[in-house]
Protein backbone atom coordinates (compact mmCIF):
# COMPACT_ATOMS: atom_id res chain seq x y z
CA UNK A 1 0.00 0.00 0.00
CA UNK A 2 1.72 3.48 -1.46
CA UNK A 3 1.73 5.93 1.26
CA UNK A 4 -0.19 8.97 1.15
CA UNK A 5 1.07 12.30 -0.35
CA UNK A 6 0.88 15.45 0.82
CA UNK A 7 -0.39 18.17 -2.08
CA UNK A 8 -1.39 21.69 -2.09
CA UNK A 9 -0.01 24.20 0.60
CA UNK A 10 3.62 23.13 1.36
CA UNK A 11 4.55 22.38 5.15
CA UNK A 12 6.53 24.41 6.45
CA UNK A 13 6.29 28.15 8.20
CA UNK A 14 2.69 30.02 7.24
CA UNK A 15 2.22 34.37 7.18
CA UNK A 16 -0.09 34.91 10.14
CA UNK A 17 -3.06 35.42 8.85
CA UNK A 18 -3.20 33.00 5.70
CA UNK A 19 -4.95 30.05 5.48
CA UNK A 20 -3.35 26.75 4.08
CA UNK A 21 -4.95 24.45 1.77
CA UNK A 22 -3.92 20.92 1.75
CA UNK A 23 -4.33 17.94 0.29
CA UNK A 24 -4.22 14.14 0.25
CA UNK A 25 -3.62 11.59 -2.63
CA UNK A 26 -2.72 7.68 -2.63
CA UNK A 27 -0.68 6.29 -5.27
CA UNK A 28 -2.99 2.61 -4.46
CA UNK A 29 -6.41 2.68 -6.46
CA UNK A 30 -8.88 2.53 -4.76
CA UNK A 31 -7.61 3.21 -1.22
CA UNK A 32 -9.38 5.52 1.15
CA UNK A 33 -7.31 7.99 3.15
CA UNK A 34 -7.70 8.68 6.95
CA UNK A 35 -6.17 11.47 8.74
CA UNK A 36 -5.57 13.20 12.42
CA UNK A 37 -5.23 16.46 13.14
CA UNK A 38 -4.19 16.33 16.59
CA UNK A 39 -1.02 14.11 16.16
CA UNK A 40 -2.42 11.03 16.69
CA UNK A 41 -1.86 8.03 14.11
CA UNK A 42 -4.65 7.72 12.18
CA UNK A 43 -7.00 4.20 12.06
CA UNK A 44 -10.40 3.53 10.66
CA UNK A 45 -11.89 4.26 14.11
CA UNK A 46 -10.56 7.51 14.70
CA UNK A 47 -9.42 8.87 11.91
CA UNK A 48 -11.07 11.24 9.39
CA UNK A 49 -11.71 10.25 5.92
CA UNK A 50 -10.20 12.45 3.53
CA UNK A 51 -13.04 14.03 0.78
CA UNK A 52 -12.21 17.32 0.02
CA UNK A 53 -8.38 19.23 1.00
CA UNK A 54 -8.27 20.37 4.21
CA UNK A 55 -7.72 24.01 5.00
CA UNK A 56 -5.50 24.69 7.95
CA UNK A 57 -5.13 28.34 9.76
CA UNK A 58 -3.46 27.58 13.03
CA UNK A 59 -0.49 25.72 13.90
CA UNK A 60 -1.45 22.27 12.33
CA UNK A 61 -0.20 18.47 12.32
CA UNK A 62 -1.87 16.40 9.66
CA UNK A 63 -0.93 12.72 9.86
CA UNK A 64 -2.41 10.47 7.14
CA UNK A 65 -2.68 6.61 6.16
CA UNK A 66 -4.03 5.05 3.10
CA UNK A 67 -6.73 1.81 4.35
CA UNK A 68 -7.93 -0.80 1.61
CA UNK A 69 -9.87 -3.79 1.91
CA UNK A 70 -7.80 -6.95 2.08
CA UNK A 71 -4.53 -5.24 1.89
CA UNK A 72 -2.38 -4.27 4.75
CA UNK A 73 -2.24 -0.33 5.58
CA UNK A 74 0.25 1.95 4.82
CA UNK A 75 2.67 3.80 6.54
CA UNK A 76 1.99 7.27 8.46
CA UNK A 77 2.73 10.23 6.54
CA UNK A 78 3.08 13.65 8.68
CA UNK A 79 3.10 17.19 7.95
CA UNK A 80 3.66 20.13 10.55
CA UNK A 81 2.25 23.69 9.43
CA UNK A 82 3.71 26.04 11.63
CA UNK A 83 2.33 29.78 12.03
CA UNK A 84 4.58 32.68 12.59
CA UNK A 85 3.16 34.48 15.47
CA UNK A 86 4.29 38.15 17.53
CA UNK A 87 7.77 37.00 17.91
CA UNK A 88 8.56 36.86 14.39
CA UNK A 89 6.91 40.03 13.68
CA UNK A 90 8.66 41.46 16.22
CA UNK A 91 12.15 40.25 15.28
CA UNK A 92 11.49 40.59 11.61
CA UNK A 93 12.70 37.48 9.12
CA UNK A 94 14.80 35.26 10.31
CA UNK A 95 15.74 31.41 8.77
CA UNK A 96 16.89 29.60 11.58
CA UNK A 97 16.15 26.10 11.17
CA UNK A 98 13.01 24.37 13.10
CA UNK A 99 12.62 20.63 14.40
CA UNK A 100 9.39 19.25 14.73
CA UNK A 101 8.98 16.46 16.42
CA UNK A 102 5.53 14.73 16.16
CA UNK A 103 4.18 12.06 18.72
CA UNK A 104 0.60 10.18 19.78
CA UNK A 105 -0.22 11.48 23.06
CA UNK A 106 -1.19 7.74 24.02
CA UNK A 107 2.60 7.30 24.11
CA UNK A 108 3.51 10.11 25.81
CA UNK A 109 0.69 9.82 28.91
CA UNK A 110 -1.32 7.24 29.08
CA UNK A 111 -1.64 5.49 32.09
CA UNK A 112 -0.12 2.13 30.34
CA UNK A 113 2.00 3.16 27.52
CA UNK A 114 2.55 6.81 28.49
CA UNK A 115 6.48 7.60 28.80
CA UNK A 116 5.80 11.01 30.65
CA UNK A 117 4.00 9.68 33.80
CA UNK A 118 3.50 7.85 36.38
CA UNK A 119 1.43 5.49 35.12
CA UNK A 120 0.00 2.10 35.55
CA UNK A 121 2.98 0.00 33.70
CA UNK A 122 6.36 1.67 35.53
CA UNK A 123 9.70 -0.09 36.07
CA UNK A 124 11.73 0.64 39.66
CA UNK A 125 14.38 3.21 39.33
CA UNK A 126 17.97 2.68 39.55
CA UNK A 127 18.71 6.16 41.26
CA UNK A 128 18.41 6.23 44.91
CA UNK A 129 17.25 10.29 44.93
CA UNK A 130 14.23 9.89 43.04
CA UNK A 131 11.33 10.39 45.16
CA UNK A 132 8.96 8.11 42.87
CA UNK A 133 10.65 4.45 42.58
CA UNK A 134 8.31 3.17 40.42
CA UNK A 135 6.56 5.00 37.32
CA UNK A 136 6.33 4.73 33.58
CA UNK A 137 9.16 6.75 33.21
CA UNK A 138 11.40 4.83 34.63
CA UNK A 139 10.91 2.40 32.07
CA UNK A 140 13.40 2.28 28.92
CA UNK A 141 10.81 2.21 26.21
CA UNK A 142 10.94 3.16 21.99
CA UNK A 143 7.98 4.86 20.90
CA UNK A 144 7.34 5.79 16.92
CA UNK A 145 7.63 9.82 16.49
CA UNK A 146 7.41 11.96 13.20
CA UNK A 147 10.84 13.90 12.97
CA UNK A 148 11.06 16.79 10.08
CA UNK A 149 13.49 19.79 9.86
CA UNK A 150 13.01 22.67 8.37
CA UNK A 151 15.88 25.37 6.54
CA UNK A 152 14.31 28.68 5.17
CA UNK A 153 10.89 27.66 6.28
CA UNK A 154 10.67 24.71 4.10
CA UNK A 155 10.98 21.10 4.91
CA UNK A 156 13.93 19.53 3.52
CA UNK A 157 12.86 16.22 5.54
CA UNK A 158 10.31 14.27 6.86
CA UNK A 159 10.87 10.89 8.29
CA UNK A 160 8.86 8.81 10.75
CA UNK A 161 12.16 7.24 13.61
CA UNK A 162 11.99 5.61 17.46
CA UNK A 163 12.30 7.95 20.22
CA UNK A 164 13.94 6.18 23.35
CA UNK A 165 13.34 7.37 26.87
CA UNK A 166 16.39 6.71 28.91
CA UNK A 167 15.75 5.70 32.55
CA UNK A 168 16.37 9.00 34.86
CA UNK A 169 16.06 11.22 32.06
CA UNK A 170 11.92 11.29 31.23
CA UNK A 171 11.92 14.40 29.29
CA UNK A 172 14.84 13.25 27.00
CA UNK A 173 14.06 11.95 24.24
CA UNK A 174 16.90 10.03 21.77
CA UNK A 175 16.43 9.06 18.50
CA UNK A 176 17.15 5.57 16.65
CA UNK A 177 17.38 5.40 13.11
CA UNK A 178 19.66 2.87 11.83
CA UNK A 179 20.50 5.23 9.23
CA UNK A 180 19.06 9.11 7.96
CA UNK A 181 17.50 8.94 5.25
CA UNK A 182 19.57 11.00 2.09
CA UNK A 183 18.34 13.93 3.16
CA UNK A 184 19.01 16.80 -0.39
CA UNK A 185 20.95 19.08 1.89
CA UNK A 186 24.52 19.44 1.73
CA UNK A 187 24.15 21.17 5.27
CA UNK A 188 22.88 18.08 6.57
CA UNK A 189 25.47 15.43 4.75
CA UNK A 190 27.84 14.84 7.63
CA UNK A 191 24.64 13.72 9.47
CA UNK A 192 24.06 10.70 7.14
CA UNK A 193 25.46 8.52 10.24
CA UNK A 194 24.30 5.81 13.16
CA UNK A 195 23.01 8.54 15.53
CA UNK A 196 21.32 8.34 19.26
CA UNK A 197 20.92 11.76 20.32
CA UNK A 198 19.46 13.72 22.78
CA UNK A 199 16.74 16.26 21.69
CA UNK A 200 18.91 18.96 24.08
CA UNK A 201 22.24 17.80 22.11
CA UNK A 202 20.53 18.25 18.94
CA UNK A 203 19.27 21.50 19.21
CA UNK A 204 22.66 22.72 20.35
CA UNK A 205 23.61 21.22 16.98
CA UNK A 206 21.76 22.63 14.90
CA UNK A 207 21.94 25.78 16.21
CA UNK A 208 26.08 25.60 15.97
CA UNK A 209 25.73 24.37 12.40
CA UNK A 210 23.12 27.05 11.28
CA UNK A 211 22.84 29.80 13.96
CA UNK A 212 25.87 31.98 13.08
CA UNK A 213 24.79 32.49 9.56
CA UNK A 214 21.61 33.50 10.21
CA UNK A 215 22.03 36.01 13.35
CA UNK A 216 20.97 39.42 12.58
Amino acid sequence: MAKPEFGGTPSGLIGAGNTATVELSCKTEGAKIYYTLDGSIPTLQKGIEYTTPIEVSDNTIIRAKAFKDGVLWSDVATASYLYLGEYYETCGETTLPIVSIVADSIDLYSDSLGSCVVGTNGARTICSSDKIKIANYHQEWYRPANFEYFVDGKSVNSQEVETYWRQQIPIQQVFRRQRLHKIQSSYFEKWRQRIRIPVSSLARRIYAEFGKRHEH
